[in-house]
Formats: structure tokens, sequence, C-alpha cells
């Protein structure tokens, strides 16, 4: 929701740090220049798939917020398979 700064392996195993904006979606992807499988000529990019983990073991407080924070926004929430 915020964004973060994470670590992402690559290839040498040093890993790089990638700044993931705030409303990334889940199964966005970056690229990142130049860090990935390097070939004889050139040194590839690597590719970085974003997946947001969904909380699923929430305190009744942490609850409460997030119904708090679903009913001041302005949007009708989505239904499964189009129905009403």
């Amino acid at each position: 929701c915020f964004g973060a700064t994470v670590r992402a392996p690559t290839f040498d195993g040093v890993g790089v740090a990638l700044k993931i904006p705030g409303g990334t979606e889940s199964g966005k992807m970056f690229r990142v220049k130049n860090r990935g499988v390097k070939t004889s000529r050139a040194q590839g990019h690597l590719l970085v798939k974003v997946y947001i983990t969904v909380p699923t073991d929430l305190t009744s407080s942490q609850a409460d917020a997030l119904r708090g924070f679903a009913l001041s926004l302005d949007e009708q929430p989505r239904t499964a398979f189009g129905a009403d």
C-alpha cells in the first residue's frame, strides 16, 4: 500500500535493492537492467515479479481499522464473478 524497498535475489548471489512504489499491484513486473544472466557478449536484465500478501490472521482491532479504511473509499467493493 505504501511501497517499500526490498532486496531481490540476483544470479550472482549479492542481491539488489529494489524500490517498490506505493500502490503497486500484485503481478507487476520490474526490470533491473544488467543484473540478469550473463552471456559471453552481454549482461541480461533481471525481471522481478511482485506478489502482494494479503493478511489472513487479523486481530479484531486490525480488522476494524481495515473496515474503517474500506468505508472511507469512494469505490464500491468488487464482487466475485460479476455478481452484485
